[in-house]
């Protein structure tokens, strides 16, 4: 078992902490940026949870060889706020397959993938 839990206050070293995981974030709110990442990997199964202070705009490839869910914990505001490119507040989110998706995380947004 594997696990690392960190924080940041640079959202560029935030997107580039996760191992796998293809990312680059554009904040989208002026106020300060303030990121956790709680990271454990088991046999075959690796949860990740994220919260992020600002507003972010999420360009992401997805690890190959891996299944992605992703479920909301916190995911303040409307979901209209840029049609096609919000998750699913109260639900599970299917992510693509070793592919890319972008999608806009309002402030104070909490998650595990």
């Amino acid at each position: 078992m594997h696990s690392q839990t960190q924080h940041f206050d640079q959202i560029i070293e935030h997107a580039a902490s996760l191992r796998h995981w293809s990312q680059h974030y554009d904040k989208l709110t002026p106020s300060a940026f303030h990121g956790y990442l709680q990271d454990v990997q088991l046999q075959g199964v690796r949860l990740l949870r994220e919260t992020m202070s600002s507003g972010v705009a999420q360009h992401t490839h997805t690890p190959a060889r891996c299944i992605n869910l992703l479920l909301p914990v916190n995911l303040p505001g409307p979901s209209d706020i840029a049609p096609n490119r919000s998750i699913l507040a109260d639900g599970l989110n299917f992510l693509p397959y070793d592919g890319d998706f972008f999608f806009i995380a309002p402030p104070d947004t909490d998650y595990i993938v």
